[in-house]
């Protein structure tokens, strides 16, 4: 499955179909590989990441780093892993001193069950509504 994504066409069909609604906002021309081994030192231990799918677009004139994760199974912490992914590609262009390219990632679920975890980081805690502006999402 992922060796079919990693054509550019194939990619931008679920890019479209999720993040533009079938509006074709990405070139094809402008689609680029990107860097996909991260890393973060977590308990004097260096954890390996790495997306399944990590482009390099321009959208409207802007740059920015779109990802798909394929996920054959239901995972309760998969919206946590994709949030290690997007805060890591933002820290690794931290190193690079330019302003941040945004990050999007979409995962494409492909197992036979329906799919009722989170789907966002607020949907896994409890957030006195007072809070709620201030809890990054």
């Amino acid at each position: 499955m992922i060796q079919q994504l990693e054509h550019c066409l194939e990619i931008m069909k679920y890019l479209l179909l999720v993040f533009f609604d079938g509006e074709e906002v990405i070139a094809y021309k402008t689609l680029v590989s990107y860097e996909n081994d991260q890393s973060v030192l977590i308990d004097h231990q260096d954890i390996k990441r790495r997306r399944d799918i990590v482009k390099k677009a321009t959208i409207d004139g802007v740059e920015c780093i779109l990802g798909i994760e394929h996920q054959s199974r239901v995972d309760d912490q998969m919206v946590l892993r994709v949030g290690n992914y997007d805060f890591l590609t933002y820290m690794n262009q931290m190193k690079k001193g330019s302003k941040l390219n945004g990050v999007g990632t979409m995962t494409l679920y492909t197992g036979p069950d329906k799919w009722k975890k989170p789907r966002r980081i607020k949907e896994m805690m409890s957030v006195p509504k007072r809070l709620d502006q201030f809890i990054n999402d």
